[in-house]
């Protein structure tokens, strides 16, 4: 009896504390909106991050995006790969898996093979898991990759390596490192699907969210520490040739 009295209370909790869940995450985004609204009013212009409006943003979210100068969608995870969102054109929220339309020549940047053999100059400190990332480099990844919520893998950790899905909880994508060096980061990792690849990612974050894409490029190799990666880089082994989501 007692058992069966604690499984049900227990079964409770977790009912209430995910619906208390889904909706603080729901009010913090309405919050959020209203902020958004109040700054256009006041300036006449959309902020270009939350910072702006005086809101702290980190990986959980919510998250927001300018999709043009006078639109912006909200929105916030819900499960692995899937969110709610808030369309400023419709007024309204919607499960469709839809985040920052920033579209993907906003994160796409070809430069010359002279040009990439100083991108990795300099001493950067190596990083290895995706624990010693800061929320605002997570934001940020998740951004350029397109997804609502950070999510990448560590090394050697289960991730979706090609295009038939066993477990939709995996990430598509698995850290190979990262490297920082002041608010300069690089992240090296593989993605799998279809095609798998390496990718590596240089942007600049500060500690407001405020993103600077500076160049990104994939191939069919990684490396295995960053004397590796610098020649590869300075030697072309990575295309900036194709705009894409990364």
């Amino acid at each position: 009896m007692w058992r069966s009295l604690l499984f049900t209370v227990s079964v409770l909790v977790f009912i209430v504390g995910a619906g208390c869940s889904g909706a603080a995450k729901q009010n913090a985004s309405n919050a959020v909106i209203s902020k958004i609204e109040e700054f256009k009013r006041v300036n006449g212009r959309l902020p270009n991050s939350l910072s702006e409006t005086g809101v702290e943003q980190d990986e959980s979210c919510p998250c927001y995006c300018k999709t043009s100068n006078s639109s912006y969608v909200v929105w916030y995870g819900t499960t692995l790969g899937e969110s709610h969102t808030y369309d400023s054109e419709t007024k309204k929220w919607s499960e469709v898996n839809r985040v920052c339309s920033a579209i993907a020549e906003d994160f796409h940047k070809r430069f010359s093979l002279a040009e990439k053999q100083h991108f990795l100059d300099g001493p950067f400190t190596t990083i290895m898991t995706v624990e010693d990332m800061p929320a605002q480099v997570k934001h940020a990844f998740a951004r350029i990759t397109g997804e609502s919520t950070f999510a990448l893998a560590n090394p050697g950790q289960k991730y979706q390596v090609t295009d038939v899905v066993v477990d939709r909880g995996l990430p598509r994508r698995r850290l190979v490192f990262a490297g920082m060096r002041g608010d300069e980061w690089f992240v090296h990792y593989e993605v799998g699907g279809i095609g798998h690849s390496y990718c590596i990612l240089l942007f600049k974050v500060d500690p407001q969210s405020r993103l600077q894409f500076v160049w990104g490029g994939t191939g069919s190799n990684g490396a295995m520490n960053l004397d590796q990666l610098r020649k590869m880089v300075a030697g072309g082994q990575f295309s900036d040739e194709v705009q894409f989501y990364w």
